[in-house]
């Protein structure tokens, strides 16, 4: 991981020491953050270490690295079935956040290596997990976070960040899409010069999220018009795969790229359903596949059909929230072996962009959680609102997250970085 190396003495007397608290500062405009993000079925969890510079709307990412953990089969086992139990038991809780809290330090420790000697400038620690949501008789829902953050920070001693969706709920906010500006930070065009270039990020995980990040240079006192929305991802393909009792979709992944073909009666039957409604129940597109006759139908023909349709779908859900024609990138981030399926069917159903792997934005595939995480981490320490009104429903913006001090050193260092700041001045709306 490279850092950048501390600048020579330039001040007139080495002795001065205004002089020398200057320099010190100015050699600290690298910041250290780490993010992890906890897979939703508590199987792994994946981390990423972020080299940054700026700070609020000029954050600019200036390398990363990552790495991802199996957690432990117990752990997991137990984390599920409370998260499944409408009324946990309060003790087998607070046990199992503790035990999750400890599986996450050899992550933390791992990643802590790559910084060398400058581990010293490493900010903070921001999780994000799935989290118990818990529906009132009223229909109200609180939320609560998976981690033991006092655990986590008397382990690691650094100072850690956790229970973002809190507190975009305490305003009326739904605790979802929280990464969509941090998305926005790390990949849209915010050249300081000239930014013309509209792109559109695609996460396809069990669901699959889409994220248009409208150009900007960042200077403007407004968030950007950034827009999200949700449609069929993996759980869909799984499904589908599950169907025709098909599971080695890492052996066919090859192999469709060179022989597979759409199927035109299974493909027509499927976008005919899309377009009565985008949330329909997915055991109506498995009954689609039953009615059709599957003569001469191979493997890689089933995987491709659903490729092209996955794409045509995003196509058809980008357009309900911007006009594709005005796109010159669409970012892709998949967990599967389908990368280079669904880069060429999207170059072919987006014609005016070009489709990009996170991979070309200096990002890590399957990491971008993780990443956007340790993102927001700064915000915090940066007094900015991370959420978007917009796209939680809250009523305004608020900071997010909630900081449980590392050791002293690390404390005194996140303090000073929060002092140090002074951030723009706020609409009275927003900062009533």
């Amino acid at each position: 991981m490279f850092f950048p190396k501390p600048r020579k003495w330039i001040g007139s007397n080495p002795m001065d020491p205004v002089q020398r608290i200057d320099q010190e500062l100015s050699d600290r405009r690298h910041r250290l953050a780490m993010g992890l993000s906890i897979s939703r079925d508590f199987g792994s969890v994946h981390g990423a270490m972020l080299l940054t510079e700026g700070h609020g709307k000029h954050l600019r990412l200036k390398h990363s690295v990552s790495e991802s953990l199996e957690l432990p089969d117990t752990i997991r086992d137990t984390c599920r079935e409370l998260s499944h139990s409408d009324a946990p038991d309060f003790s087998a809780t607070l046990l199992a956040k503790s035990d999750l809290s400890r599986a996450l330090c050899p992550l933390i420790e791992s990643l802590k290596q790559n910084a060398g000697k400058y581990v010293d400038r490493l900010l903070l620690v921001a999780v994000t997990d799935p989290g118990m949501w818990f529906k009132d008789f009223d229909g109200h829902v609180s939320f609560t976070n998976w981690i033991d953050p006092v655990c986590l920070a008397e382990i690691t001693g650094i100072t850690t960040l956790d229970s973002f969706p809190a507190r975009d709920m305490a305003v009326g906010g739904s605790g979802q899409n929280l990464n969509c500006l941090p998305v926005w930070l790390m990949m849209a065009d915010r050249s300081k010069t000239i930014s013309d270039q509209h792109r559109l990020f695609v996460s396809m995980q069990a669901e699959t999220q889409i994220v248009y990040l409208p150009a900007s240079d960042g200077l403007e006192a407004e968030i950007p018009s950034i827009q999200v929305v949700q449609t069929l991802g993996r759980e869909f393909l799984d499904r589908v795969l599950e169907f025709f009792g098909l599971d080695q979709l890492q052996n066919l992944s090859q192999q469709l790229n060179i022989q597979g073909q759409a199927i035109p009666g299974l493909l027509d039957a499927w976008k005919s359903l899309q377009s009565s409604g985008p949330f329909n129940n997915l055991d109506d597109y498995l009954e689609c596949c039953r009615k059709i006759p599957f003569e001469n139908v191979s493997a890689a023909d089933i995987v491709r059909t659903s490729v092209v349709f996955l794409v045509d779908n995003l196509h058809v859900m980008t357009s309900r929230i911007i006009d594709p024609a005005g796109l010159t990138n669409v970012i892709i981030e998949t967990p599967y072996d389908l990368a280079a399926s669904l880069v060429n069917q999207i170059d072919r159903t987006f014609a005016s962009a070009t489709a990009e792997l996170v991979d070309e934005f200096g990002l890590k595939n399957g990491h971008v959680e993780a990443t956007g995480t340790a993102v927001l981490g700064l915000l915090h320490i940066d007094q900015m609102p991370g959420n978007i009104p917009w796209l939680t429903h809250a009523d305004s913006q608020r900071i997010l997250g909630r900081l449980t001090a590392g050791r002293p050193s690390n404390w005194r260092q996140v303090l000073r970085e929060m002092a140090d700041f002074q951030p723009p001045a706020m609409r009275l709306r927003d900062a009533v």
